[in-house]
């Protein structure tokens, strides 16, 4: 089965990342409702154009105002291709290649990736940039010089994106993403593809999973209606809680040393589910959601 993203947006808001350099303009078409107005990721179609970033923390990754492809921290931008054209573009299209062109549609960098449905890239806590799908999929985009490596010691099944997905734009964590906090880190276990906590380097516990062979293809979705959804195995849609709200976000907090989980609505910053990861009961058995939206 082919799945595809689609979802549409009306207008781009454009904030400045907190702590950033003042000409750092984050795209933020997924993300309107991000309170530091940081963006973490591109779905297809997605385009980037001068003076647009993908933002997470210190990191940055876009089209500068110039129109050149630059990848930087707070300090300091590495140029990844120069063209001289102001009207110069990045867009992430539907075969999952990232392709960088100039104002007359010429492609001047591209990673290559076009045989690929339903990814998305995201840039990572760390300053990795990783285009991935459902599938356990990934593919690093080589722009950090080695001595901006500061990912060494990470695994490289455990990609951080945050501590926050948000329903309003469809966030999602394919196999190998987390939201995190301190040592806890709760997402899609990239070997087994089942919904996992983790914590330090014990052994997984898994939260949802198929009572059976490993799936092929997951993910956790955070619904714009307000429901988080595992989709996994044989694509039975499983509604792992709900918040009944369009403006729903699934976070992880440290509390007592504990891993909080929480579904909260931010039209009224109500907490409507919480649970602390740690004595959460394992669950084979998934309940089936009749809520969730149509994806094809």
């Amino acid at each position: 089965m082919r799945i595809a993203f689609a979802i549409f947006f009306s207008q781009i808001a454009q904030l400045l990342l907190p702590g950033a350099r003042a000409d750092t303009e984050c795209y933020n078409n997924l993300t309107s409702l991000r309170r530091t107005g940081d963006l973490d990721e591109l779905y297809a179609q997605h385009v980037l154009t001068r003076g647009k970033y993908m933002c997470n923390g210190i990191y940055r990754f876009g089209v500068d105002k110039e129109g050149t492809l630059v990848y930087g921290d707070v300090g300091r931008d590495e140029v990844i291709q120069k063209t001289g054209d102001k009207g110069s573009y990045l867009v992430m299209q539907h075969d999952g290649n990232l392709v960088f062109r100039d104002s007359q549609d010429i492609t001047r960098w591209q990673t290559g990736t076009n045989d690929k449905v339903n990814t998305k890239i995201s840039l990572y806590t760390d300053g990795s940039i990783k285009i991935k799908d459902d599938s356990g999929w990934e593919y690093e985009v080589p722009l950090r010089p080695d001595d901006w490596d500061n990912d060494d010691i990470k695994p490289d099944n455990i990609d951080c994106i945050g501590d926050t997905i948000y329903g309003r734009f469809n966030d999602a964590l394919f196999p190998g993403d987390y939201i995190c906090t301190g040592d806890h880190k709760f997402g899609v276990h990239k070997d087994s593809m089942d919904l996992v906590y983790l914590y330090r380097n014990d052994d997984p516990k898994h939260i949802l999973s198929d009572s059976g062979s490993k799936a092929a293809r997951s993910y956790l979705l955070m619904q714009q209606d307000g429901n988080c959804v595992f989709y996994g195995g044989d694509w039975k849609t499983r509604t792992f809680q709900e918040v009944e709200s369009h403006a729903g976000i699934l976070r992880i907090t440290e509390k007592s040393g504990k891993a909080e989980l929480s579904l909260v609505d931010m039209t009224t910053d109500s907490v409507k589910y919480s649970t602390v990861l740690s004595e959460v009961s394992v669950s084979s058995s998934l309940r089936k959601s009749t809520k969730v939206q149509e994806i094809s």
